[in-house]
């Protein structure tokens, strides 16, 4: 989830990402089965996760799983543990997605999407398990309903699949050619009467 910088006045808004800067780089640098490392990136399932520039932060009292601010991706590894291990993946993804696309919450689950397809670690089983989390979540202010948001992982998701179904094979031009420019089969033996056609009348 975007934290709702965009809720505040300005001035507010600095106010508080300094708040939330001060408070997440004060948090421990491990917690739960997530660590931080000096470089920024999460470790987390015996996974190293990275978000570009972005530095991973840990905020056990961060009011939702995860959230982006400037510069930084901060994770709840309090509510997290309660998640089955893709979902987890899932919010990291989707809190980086916000930096790479913006504040759209359903672009940012498209790009958790296909990330999660490209590396392997999102299969429709997993999908399911990231639609139960949202619950029957209503809309927001700041965020679509549970169903509009589970309509587009559902969309995404097949679209990143058939991407990357092997494209049929085709013949190589040189043998379509000879295919279509191959002579008839020649006639061996000439057509042999077997027959009149006409029916014949035992005699008595």
């Amino acid at each position: 989830m975007k934290y709702p910088v965009r809720l505040l006045g300005l001035a507010s808004a600095f106010a508080a990402f300094f708040s939330l800067l001060s408070a997440a780089q004060a948090a421990p640098a491990s917690s739960g089965g997530f660590k931080v490392q000096r470089d920024g990136s999460l470790s987390m399932g015996g996974r190293t996760l990275r978000c570009g520039g972005a530095r991973s932060v840990l905020d056990g009292g961060l009011p939702s799983e995860g959230a982006a601010a400037p510069g930084v991706l901060i994770i709840n590894p309090r509510l997290l543990n309660r998640m089955p291990h893709t979902v987890r993946l899932f919010v990291f993804y989707h809190e980086c997605g916000h930096h790479r696309v913006g504040g759209s919450e359903l672009r940012a689950d498209s790009w958790a999407v296909r990330r999660g397809v490209a590396e392997g670690w999102l299969d429709r089983n997993g999908l399911r398990q990231v639609c139960r989390s949202f619950g029957n979540m209503p809309a927001t202010p700041t965020h679509p309903s549970a169903r509009t948001r589970c309509q587009n992982l559902e969309r995404t998701f097949n679209e990143a699949i058939a991407a990357r179904a092997p494209a049929p094979k085709r013949k190589p031009a040189n043998q379509i050619e000879r295919a279509a420019g191959a002579s008839a089969p020649a006639l061996l033996n000439g057509p042999k009467l077997v027959g009149s056609g006409r029916n014949r009348t035992a005699r008595n």
